[in-house]
């Protein structure tokens, strides 16, 4: 656990946002892609934990089955063949996969050639509740909704220890004044308790008992959004954190409007009545669509800082330097109205999708290595402002074609020819991450070579990480600025990249390293231990 966030740690919070039913509410696709081959990957996942146990369960086979595993550059790392038993077979990895994201290639002359993304991690990185994802599981008959069992465990294990979802109030209030969890959710958060898995519990959105479905605003139908919040934190006292509503100055149906004075007219009534039932869960204002200064402006100096103990917003789109710059501007006019004291800041969506669409959400790039990056970037650039304890990214699967609201995920769907959830490069760059600094914590930022950046963290033994990438304002540059590591006076230093290839390791005090960074992060820790095995 970082120290610099200890403060926070025991603090159970409950985020006040707002959401609109008409914006919230995705389409949902499963994604079936159509393939001549017979053969059929079965692993329910594709992240393997031992890199010394990595191996696939294929049906469909009529014949002899040669396959090969190839890394991130697509170098062969070991292949063989395999023979079915009455149509099936395990192909068993007889070598140890060192961390990283690889693919699988299976090739049947009679029954076709199916290929799957894979990944290799390692033991899951201790518990830190600033690193959360988003799941959609509320949405009745989504792809989400029926593999939660399957994904809890896999972003657990990636070294997510909270995730944001909803449950809404017309799910959870069918009768006035009467409450119950649909089974489908019940089975989700009992997936968290067996995982360990801290919930940010998106409250939304209207409910057709009160106000005609629309976001509530008049008085009994915030006295009934309250005493919904209240009824869920009762009925489940495990959960942690709570968003009531998303994006309310985003598409708002509330016959009020969206600004800050309809908000607070929400945020007046909540907030007592709820701190008065459950004063250990902390209320977290705001949820806003983007960055929006004027609207925090003219919630906190309408009074809004007193109701709630944090705030949240959503800045997709931003620059590494950028997002430090919004909590900076954010924490300036908490603190104008709140007498010099800030408030803790959540960033509860930030992500990027892989999409050429010119419409829509900003925070889109066209490959995966550039998702990756910027997943880094995201998680990274907001521990030099201390004022932010919660980073979500958005979001954990793809659930549709090419659209960019679809591809934000860290997963692919499953497909017909392979069963488990494909990871994404960012999926294994944020194991990466997580593995890579697990148990450091944030000590400063740092400028090398004039457009290098250098975020550097530190433990308590002495081991020191710097995360270092190059700035630039197009996602085309791909050249590199040299950075020559001076010696540490410690033993080891080793260069890690963003997908967990060793890039360099050297030995002895006196020794330095040259490496040319590119706008792809890359880990450099020096100790006086050697490196733990890939």
């Amino acid at each position: 656990m970082r120290t610099r966030r200890a403060a926070w740690a025991t603090t159970i919070v409950l985020v006040v946002a707002a959401v609109v039913v008409a914006a919230f509410v995705l389409t949902f696709a499963v994604q079936r892609v159509s393939s001549s081959s017979h053969l059929v990957l079965e692993n329910p996942t594709l992240i393997f934990s031992d890199p010394g146990a990595v191996s696939f369960a294929v049906s469909g086979a009529s014949a002899s089955v040669t396959w090969s595993v190839a890394d991130e550059g697509g170098h062969e790392v070991v292949s063989g063949t395999a023979e079915p038993d009455d149509g099936s077979l395990t192909i068993d990895v007889a070598q140890r996969v060192p961390t990283g994201y690889y693919t699988v290639t299976l090739s049947s002359p009679s029954d076709g050639d199916v290929t799957a993304a894979f990944g290799v991690t390692g033991p899951a990185p201790a518990d830190d509740r600033y690193y959360s994802v988003q799941t959609l599981s509320a949405h009745p008959n989504s792809v989400y909704s029926v593999n939660m069992d399957r994904l809890i465990p896999m972003l657990k294990g990636l070294g997510f220890s909270s995730r944001r979802d909803s449950v809404y109030w017309s799910q959870f209030e069918l009768s006035a004044g009467e409450y119950s969890t649909p089974p489908s959710i019940q089975r989700t958060l009992d997936e968290d308790d067996q995982n360990d898995m801290s919930l940010v519990w998106t409250a939304g959105s209207g409910n057709p008992l009160y106000d005609g479905g629309r976001l509530p605003s008049s008085p009994e139908a915030i006295r009934a959004y309250a005493k919904y919040i209240d009824a869920f934190l009762t009925a489940h006292p495990h959960v942690t954190t709570v968003e009531m509503l998303n994006e309310f100055n985003g598409t708002n149906n509330s016959a009020c409007g969206a600004t800050a004075a309809c908000y607070l007219d929400i945020a007046k009534v909540v907030y007592p009545f709820v701190k008065s039932r459950h004063p250990d869960v902390v209320i977290v204002a705001g949820g806003l669509a983007g960055v929006s200064l004027d609207w925090w402006r003219d919630f906190f100096s309408a009074g809004g800082v007193a109701y709630g103990d944090a705030f949240s917003y959503h800045p997709y789109g931003l620059t590494p330097q950028r997002l430090g710059e919004v909590a900076d501007e954010i924490t300036r006019l908490i603190k104008k109205n709140n007498r010099g004291v800030g408030k803790p800041l959540y960033m509860t969506e930030v992500g990027w999708s892989i999409s050429t669409e010119q419409k829509g959400n900003p925070a889109k790039v066209g490959t995966e290595e550039q998702q990756a990056d910027r997943l880094v970037y995201s998680f990274i650039a907001p521990q030099a402002s201390p004022q932010i304890a919660l980073v979500n990214w958005y979001q954990a699967l793809d659930y549709g074609p090419t659209e960019t609201e679809y591809n934000f995920g860290l997963f692919r769907q499953a497909t017909d020819n392979v069963k488990g959830f494909q990871p994404k490069k960012a999926a294994v760059a944020f194991y990466v991450l997580r593995s890579q600094l697990d148990g450091f914590h944030y000590v400063r930022t740092d400028t090398l070579a004039g457009d290098v950046q250098s975020y550097v963290f530190s433990n308590d033994k002495g081991v020191t990480t710097r995360v270092m990438w190059r700035t630039t304002r197009s996602s085309a540059d791909t050249s590199t600025t040299s950075v020559t590591l001076p010696a540490t006076g410690k033993a080891y230093l080793t260069v890690t990249s963003v997908d967990g290839a060793r890039l360099a390791a050297v030995t002895g005090t006196a020794a330095s390293s040259t490496q040319e960074v590119s706008t792809s992060p890359i880990f450099v820790t020096t100790s006086d231990s050697p490196p733990p095995a890939r």
